[in-house]
């Protein structure tokens, strides 16, 4: 068994969440937010759904969901983010629904 394969098999005793995934190569690619038992899974849940654009990966867990499922299993734009930013206190104080 791989490195990889052990590690996905341990995330599987994690709950699942939501996560928060960054794509970029040499700039932004874009975000998606997928929900997963853990990081690699999270990354493969992308590509399984066809929202991975490639290049490097960075990725958060979330708590709650978002209020706004339009947000959710696509590849959100620069400017898609930007929105769901500009409203920062908001976001931190209402954007997750517990």
């Amino acid at each position: 068994m791989s490195k990889r394969d052990r590690a996905m098999e341990k995330e599987h005793e994690q709950p699942e969440r939501w996560w928060w995934l960054s794509f970029a190569e040499h700039g932004f690619l874009g975000v998606a937010i997928v929900r997963s038992c853990g990081f690699l899974h999270a990354v493969q849940a992308a590509w399984d759904m066809g929202i991975n654009p490639g290049g490097e990966v960075k990725g958060s867990p979330l708590t709650g969901r978002p209020k706004d499922e339009s947000w959710l299993n696509r590849l959100l734009t620069a400017e898609e983010v930007d929105e769901v930013n500009a409203d920062a206190t908001e976001w931190v104080r209402d954007w997750w629904v517990q």
